[in-house]
C-alpha cells in the first residue's frame, strides 16, 4: 500500500480557513493510509500561491526527514490577501506516495497599512440639517437581533427600537 497524506494543516488553523495571520505559516500533515512498517524519509510540498492580482505560481519544495508536524514554511513569505493551496506527497524508501487532496487558505491583513480604507458613504450629496431618524441594518449569518442598549454620544442619546 502506498502512503497517502490525509490531512494538511497550516499552523493550527482548520482547513479552508480564511484570513490566517502568518506570512510564513508552518505546515503539518498526517498519514492515515500506509503499511504498518511505514516510515517517512522525505516529503514534497506543492505550494500554489495566488496574489491579489490573480497571478498564480506553483513550486514544489523537498523536505528531508521524518518530521511532519509544524514544518517550517519552505518558500518566500506570503503577503496580505494572498491565497495559497498546498498538497503533500511522502517518500518511504520504496517510492513516492499519492499526493494529498489540496488544502487552501487565504492570508489576512498582515501590515497596519493594509487596514486603511476610504469612508463608505452615499454617492449623492447629503442635505444639511439634523438627522431626524436612522435605521441600522446588519448582515450576519446566522442572523442575530441587535442588542438593545442606550448609549450617550456627546449630549445626544442613541435609542434602539425593534
Amino acid at each position: 500500500m502506498t502512503p497517502r497524506v490525509s490531512a494538511v494543516v497550516l499552523e493550527h488553523h482548520e482547513p479552508g480557513r480564511m484570513s490566517i495571520g502568518e506570512s510564513r505559516p508552518r505546515i503539518s500533515w498526517r498519514v492515515d493510509e500506509a503499511d504498518p512498517s511505514y516510515r517517512q524519509m522525505a516529503a514534497r510540498l506543492e505550494l500554489t500561491r495566488t496574489t491579489v492580482l490573480g497571478e498564480a505560481t506553483t513550486r514544489i519544495h523537498e523536505h528531508d526527514g521524518a518530521r511532519q508536524v509544524l514544518v517550517d514554511w519552505p518558500a518566500e513569505p506570503l503577503s496580505s490577501r494572498d491565497r495559497v493551496r498546498i498538497r503533500v506527497q511522502v517518500f518511504e524508501g520504496a517510492g513516492w506516495g499519492e499526493w494529498s487532496d489540496p488544502m487552501g487558505a487565504e492570508i489576512g491583513l498582515l501590515e497596519p497599512g493594509d487596514w486603511e480604507a476610504r469612508f463608505v458613504g452615499p454617492a449623492w450629496a447629503e442635505p444639511p440639517g439634523t438627522v431626524v431618524s436612522a435605521r441600522s441594518r446588519t448582515t450576519r449569518v446566522p442572523p442575530r437581533p441587535p442588542r438593545r442598549r442606550l448609549r450617550r454620544c456627546g449630549s445626544q442619546k442613541l435609542n434602539w427600537s425593534p
